[in-house]
């Protein structure tokens, strides 16, 4: 799964709209020891998401919605006492071929992707 995150965050670095929230989560993917702190960086870039919905800008909507969930699952892999829902990683590759679409980044790039890592 780590992996899979990892390579959909490289994939979408250079299409990132808001590079900030990109590079925390990269950051914090590549990091193990700093996965305990997932469930406070999910908590800054859901507030970006609620500013993105209200203003109904769909792309950024979808980057956010793909770093949140990544946030999600890599937070529950601390076995923290507080995990988010545990179908969580289920949901990556959904996001990820959301804002793909948004971004018009062939979907096979994120089948690619996922179907080469782990």
């Amino acid at each position: 799964m780590v992996d899979d995150i990892v390579g959909l965050l490289r994939l979408f670095e250079a299409s990132a709209s808001d590079r900030e929230t990109h590079r925390w989560v990269l950051s914090l993917a590549t990091d193990q020891a700093l996965w305990p702190d997932a469930h406070r960086i999910f908590n800054l870039v859901r507030e970006r998401t609620l500013s993105a919905i209200a203003e109904q800008n769909d792309v950024l909507e979808a980057q956010y919605m793909f770093e949140e969930i990544c946030l999600k699952s890599l937070y529950n892999e601390t076995d923290a006492s507080d995990p988010f829902d545990s179908d969580s990683p289920y949901w990556i590759i959904k996001c990820a071929i959301d804002w793909a679409r948004q971004i018009g980044l062939p979907v096979e790039d994120v089948i690619t992707v996922v179907s080469t890592n782990g």
